[in-house]
């Protein structure tokens, strides 16, 4: 039986920073599962060693720099599952938050943070990166 643990690695590196950054995203939300998506991804997808507990400033600051601009990410992140080199189970989990991330919506009104969203529907990918960018700045902030 393969094990993704990769993907696994990644997922646990994205909620330990999430968590860091912005204590205050519960962990039962849709923000806080697309950001997790978001982040994850690109760990995995970049080939970002994240072996360590604490995480190397300068691979979050790399991350940061493939999240700057949503349309850049997006095809990024489609040209690297079409060819990534990584365990079939990791890929598995991978495409499927690519999925979540593509086809997930947010109801327009107030998100849980408490940000007013536009009359329509925000993406799950939308609102990922967006929380994500600033986790990471928040993160990159309160690092020596």
């Amino acid at each position: 039986m393969d094990v993704p643990i990769g993907w696994f690695a990644a997922e646990q590196a994205a909620q330990n920073l999430i968590i860091e950054a912005d204590g205050m995203m519960a962990v039962a939300t849709f923000e806080f599962r697309a950001t997790n998506d978001v982040l994850a991804l690109t760990w995995l997808l970049a080939d970002i060693d994240i072996s360590s507990v604490d995480l190397p400033i300068a691979s979050v600051r790399l991350v940061r720099a493939h999240l700057s601009v949503d349309q850049r990410w997006r095809a990024w992140c489609r040209s690297q599952l079409a060819r990534a080199a990584l365990t079939e189970a990791d890929l598995r989990l991978a495409r499927h938050a690519w999925r979540r991330l593509v086809k997930g919506r947010m109801l327009a009104g107030f998100t849980v943070s408490g940000v007013a969203a536009d009359a329509s529907p925000l993406t799950a990918c939308c609102i990922g990166l967006s929380h994500a960018r600033r986790a990471i700045d928040a993160y990159c902030h309160r690092q020596p």
